[in-house]
């Protein structure tokens, strides 16, 4: 059927694939919170029309007009993203079974990188872009599902891995 050009030695596969989940999950948690700050100080500067490249003091910025618009933002960022990733799993689940899981990984990762970079991009721009242009973060997640595809990899291919008589009951 298709043919698979490399396969890695078991007793380095499970090493990899639990360094690529660590750093996947760190990297991701730990650009969390400069992230909202960041969106939050743009969303600040919106509503009391500062124009100031300076980030702004955090209680001038945690009114209710703020906040609301901020939650409004991140919500919009959130369900597009899940449904990004709710709409492929099902067929990269069917494809990594045809052509390989360490290429559904690759591509899992690389739609990450490329919705990580678009929102950037966008807070970069934030005073030529609306920061609700953020919610197209899902479409880069449409190429390779993001964070659930890659963590249901890794989880797929250490099941594949590991003989069943290592498995637990």
């Amino acid at each position: 059927m298709w043919p698979r050009p490399y396969t890695m030695p078991r007793d380095y596969l499970l090493p990899f694939l639990s360094v690529c989940l660590f750093v996947i999950q760190l990297g991701l948690s730990v650009s969390d919170l400069p992230s909202i700050k960041l969106m939050q100080d743009i969303v600040c500067k919106h509503v009391h029309r500062i124009d100031s490249p300076e980030l702004l003091p955090e209680e001038k910025c945690r009114d209710e007009p703020v906040q609301q618009r901020l939650n409004f933002s991140m919500m919009g960022m959130q369900i597009s993203a899940t449904i990004s990733a709710t709409l492929v799993a099902f067929p990269l689940g069917v494809l990594s079974d045809r052509i390989g899981r360490l290429p559904v990984l690759g591509a899992s990762i690389l739609s990450m990188i490329l919705s990580q970079s678009y929102a950037m991009f966008v807070r970069w721009k934030s005073d030529m872009i609306p920061l609700e242009a953020i919610w197209c973060i899902g479409v880069a997640l449409l190429f390779g599902g993001g964070r659930s595809v890659a963590e249901a990899m890794v989880f797929v291919i250490i099941v594949d891995t590991v003989p069943e008589s290592k498995r637990q009951a």
